[in-house]
C-alpha cells in the first residue's frame, strides 16, 4: 500500500495512490507519483509525476475523453458525452470491506510462510523447525527444545505471579512473585467514578475498564485483525498517467481516450459534481461509511498501547515505564540468599540439600533425638524426685518424705491431755471435758466463764433437743461463738448456731428480742464491729453496717435492693470531685479513668490526652460545665470517631455531654461512646 494523507483522500488503484480536491492554492507538495488533484476553483485536473504537478485536464490543458473501454458493471464510458461512470460490484474505499473469492499472487513462487515486510510487500520463507517472530521478521528456529519433564528437572521451576494486596513492594517467596494489584486509591490517584468515555469508547465506573467497539459499516471503532487482513489484501497501488480502467481484477491506466466531466458519477460514500468535476467522500461515523476524520484518528491513536512484560535484573522492585512492566527474574543470589547446598546438619539432625528439608530423628535406647509425645507421657508419669529427712510415706502411686516430728507413746502420755478423760486447768476459771452419755453418743462439755458449752455428734446424749445433728457446737443462752482469731471482746449475741445441717451448710438462729435484724455473721477489726451479714424480719439476706442499718438486701428470688440506688449515676457524676481528675482549665492528662470538666470551667479550654502508646488505657469524660471543651490528641496520635474509621486530631465535648476513649497501645484513641 502507498502512503496516504488522512484528510479527504480517495484510495485508487494501479499507480494512483490518492485523489484530492481543494482550492488550487492548497495543492500539496509533489512527491507521490500517480496522485490526482482536482482544483475546485479552476476546474483543472493535475497529476503528480513524482517531482511536480502536471495539468492533464481542464480549461487550459488536455481534451475531453472521446472513448474508453472497460468491463461491464465496472467502468462505463460514453464517447458522445465524455461521461465515465464508475460502477463497481462492491465498495473499495478505505472504510469498506470488499470480499474476493480468491486472489493469486504470482510473485510468490515458492511454498512456505507468507510474510509482510512492513511496507505491504509480501514474500515467502521456508525451512524446518519452529517459526519465530522478532519484531517484523519471521524466520525458522532450528533450536533444540526440552520437554516439560526435562525442563522441570534441569531448570528453575516456573515463577507464579500473584497480585495479593493493593500497595507496598513486590515480594518473591517460594517461586511465587507477588506484585500487589495496585489501585488508584492506593497510589493516590483519582476514583473510578471520575472517569468517563464517549463513543466509540465505553467505560465501566464500577470496574474501571475501558472498551472500544469494533469498526464496521455502521459504527466507528477499532480495526479487527480480520478487517486489517481484508484491507491489506486489496488491490495494490497503481502508477501511470490517464484515466483508470478495470479488466477483471486488474486495474490500470488508459491514456487513449477522455470523456467530459458530465460523464462521471459516483455512489455512496463518494459524491460527484459534474459541473466542477470534483469528487468528494463523506466522513465515516456510526451510521455511514466514509473516510476517517482527523479527530477520529487522534481518538483511535490515543488508545492504550499494548503493555510489554520484561524480566530484566535479578533483584529490586518491579517497575512500569512507557507501557513496559519489568518484574526482575529474582534469584537467590540477587536477593542475597544462599543455595541449598551451602547448608548442612549433624546428628541428631539430618539435611536434604536437594529439597532444603531439615529433619530430626526420634530418641531411643541407642540414639539421641527428639522426645515423642508417647515417651513424654511415659516419663512425665514416673515418680517425681523426693528429697528430705524422715519417714518415707506412700499415698496411692506417690512416694514422699514425711518430715513430721513423732512422739513415742510414753512421751505423748506425759505431754498431752488424753482425748478420753482428763482435766485441763488454769484457762479462764476451770475447763472440764467429759465424754459419754445416754445411748453411747460421743460428746464433750466444758465450762468457762460460768457457762456450759457442748461439742458433740448426734444429740441423743447432749444438751440439745430436737432433730439429730451430725456435729454441733452449742453455747449457753446469751453467749456467742466466734470463728476466727483471738478476740478480747464479744460479738453480737444470738441463741444458737448449727453448722452442716441436713447435708448443706446453713446458719440457724433467732432474732434477738427488740431487734429487727438478725446479725448472723459479724466482721470485726481489732475487736471493733465493722459489718454484719444475717436475715432481716422478712427472711431476706441482709447486709448491716456497724450502726445496725441495712445497706443492702437480697430476696429469695434474687432481687437486690441498695440503700444508694445505682440509677443515681448522673448525680454521682455531677457531685464527683476527685483531686487530680477534675479540671476547670486546659490541662495535659497524665493518669486516671474518669476525667471531669468541672462546673467552673470556662469556654475555649482544651484537655490533651496522654500518648496512646505503651498501654491500653481508658479515659471517660463528663462535662459538667456550661461550656464545650476540646479533647485533643498528643503529638501525632489520631482520634477515631465512634463507629467509623475516620481520624481527627480533636473532639468537641458539648456542655453536659459525656464520652469515652480507649487507647490501642500504639498511636490511636478509639471513641467508645
Amino acid at each position: 500500500m502507498g502512503k496516504l494523507g488522512i484528510t479527504t483522500d480517495v484510495l485508487n488503484q494501479k499507480g494512483s495512490p490518492a485523489l484530492y480536491q481543494d482550492l488550487f492554492g492548497n495543492i500539496p507538495a509533489a512527491g507521490y507519483t500517480g496522485r490526482l488533484f482536482v482544483s475546485t476553483d479552476t476546474n483543472n485536473l493535475y497529476r503528480d509525476n513524482g517531482s511536480s504537478w502536471v495539468q492533464i485536464a481542464g480549461s487550459s490543458g488536455g481534451s475531453g475523453v472521446t472513448s474508453i473501454t472497460g468491463t461491464a458493471n465496472q467502468v462505463i464510458a460514453s464517447a458522445a458525452t465524455g461521461a465515465i461512470v464508475l460502477s463497481l460490484p462492491q465498495n473499495i474505499n478505505s472504510g469498506a470491506s470488499p470480499t474476493f473469492a480468491g486472489i493469486t499472487l504470482s510473485g510468490l513462487s515458492s511454498a512456505g510462510i507468507v510474510i509482510n515486510n512492513g511496507s505491504g510487500v509480501l514474500s515467502t520463507t521456508n525451512g524446518t523447525g519452529f517459526v519465530k517472530i522478532s519484531g517484523g521478521t519471521i524466520s525458522y528456529d532450528n533450536s533444540t527444545y526440552l520437554t516439560t519433564a526435562a525442563a522441570s528437572a534441569a531448570y528453575q521451576p516456573l515463577i507464579t505471579l500473584t497480585t495479593t494486596g493493593a500497595s507496598g513492594a513486590a515480594t518473591f517467596t517460594s517461586n511465587t512473585l507477588n506484585v500487589p494489584a495496585y489501585t488508584l486509591a492506593g497510589l493516590g490517584g483519582i476514583s473510578l467514578t471520575a472517569l468517563s468515555a464517549s463513543s466509540p469508547l465505553s467505560y465501566n465506573s464500577g470496574t474501571g475498564a475501558f472498551a472500544i467497539q469494533v469498526a464496521n459499516t455502521s459504527q466507528a471503532g477499532y480495526l479487527t485483525a480480520t478487517d486489517w487482513n481484508t484491507f491489506n489484501g486489496k488491490q495494490a497501488q497503481i502508477n501511470g498517467t490517464g484515466f483508470v480502467k478495470a479488466s477483471g481484477t486488474t486495474i490500470s491506466y488508459d491514456n487513449s481516450t477522455y470523456v467530459t466531466l458530465t460523464a462521471f458519477s459516483a455512489s455512496s460514500p463518494l459524491s460527484y459534481n459534474n459541473a466542477t468535476g470534483a469528487f468528494a467522500i463523506q466522513v465515516a461515523n456510526t451510521s455511514q461509511a466514509g473516510y476517517l476524520s482527523q479527530s477520529d484518528w487522534n481518538t483511535f491513536n490515543s488508545k492504550q498501547s499494548t503493555i510489554t512484560l520484561t524480566t530484566t535484573g535479578a533483584s529490586g522492585a518491579a517497575s512500569f515505564i512507557s507501557n513496559t512492566l519489568n518484574v526482575p527474574a529474582y534469584t537467590l543470589a540477587g536477593l542475597g540468599g544462599i543455595s541449598l547446598t551451602a547448608l548442612s546438619a549433624s546428628s541428631p539432625l539430618s539435611y536434604n540439600s536437594g529439597t532444603g528439608a531439615f529433619a530430626i530423628q526420634v530418641a531411643n535406647t541407642s540414639q539421641a533425638g527428639y522426645l515423642t509425645a508417647s515417651d513424654w507421657n511415659t516419663f512425665n508419669g514416673k515418680q517425681a524426685q523426693i528429697n528430705g529427712t524422715g519417714f518415707v510415706k506412700a499415698s496411692g502411686t506417690t512416694i514422699s518424705y514425711d518430715n513430721s516430728t513423732y512422739l513415742t507413746t510414753a512421751a505423748a502420755a506425759s505431754t498431752y491431755l488424753p482425748l478420753s478423760g482428763g482435766t485441763l486447768t488454769n484457762v479462764n476459771n476451770v475447763l472440764t471435758i467429759s465424754t459419754g452419755g445416754a445411748g453411747g453418743a460421743a460428746y464433750q462439755t466444758f465450762v468457762n466463764n460460768g457457762g456450759t458449752y457442748t461439742i458433740g455428734g448426734d444429740n441423743s446424749g447432749g444438751s440439745l433437743s430436737g432433730s439429730s445433728y451430725a456435729f454441733y457446737i452449742a453455747a449457753p443462752s446469751g453467749k456467742s461463738i466466734v470463728l476466727g482469731s483471738a478476740l478480747s471482746g464479744t460479738s453480737a449475741s444470738f441463741s444458737s448456731t448449727v453448722l452442716s445441717k441436713g447435708g448443706g451448710n446453713v446458719i440457724t438462729a433467732d432474732i434477738l428480742a427488740g431487734a429487727s435484724t438478725l446479725k448472723g455473721f459479724t466482721i470485726q477489726r481489732n475487736d471493733v464491729e465493722k459489718f454484719n451479714i444475717g436475715l432481716d424480719g422478712s427472711d431476706n439476706l441482709a447486709f448491716i453496717n456497724s450502726s445496725g442499718t441495712s445497706v443492702a438486701s437480697v430476696t429469695s428470688t434474687g432481687q437486690a435492693t441498695f440503700a444508694n440506688n445505682i440509677t443515681a449515676l448522673t448525680a454521682f457524676f455531677s457531685t464527683l470531685s476527685v483531686a487530680g481528675y477534675t479540671y476547670t482549665s486546659s490541662q495535659t492528662i497524665t493518669a486516671g479513668y474518669l476525667i471531669v470538666y468541672g462546673s467552673g470551667g470556662s469556654a475555649g479550654q482544651t484537655l490533651t490526652l496522654p500518648a496512646a502508646s505503651g498501654t491500653n488505657q481508658q479515659l471517660f469524660f463528663k462535662n459538667l460545665s456550661s461550656n464545650s471543651v476540646t479533647i485533643s490528641r498528643a503529638g501525632s496520635d489520631n482520634l477515631i470517631a465512634l463507629g467509623t474509621s475516620t481520624t481527627s486530631t480533636t473532639y468537641t465535648l458539648a456542655a453536659g455531654g459525656q464520652c469515652g476513649f480507649v487507647a490501642d497501645g500504639a498511636s490511636k484513641w478509639v471513641q467508645q461512646y
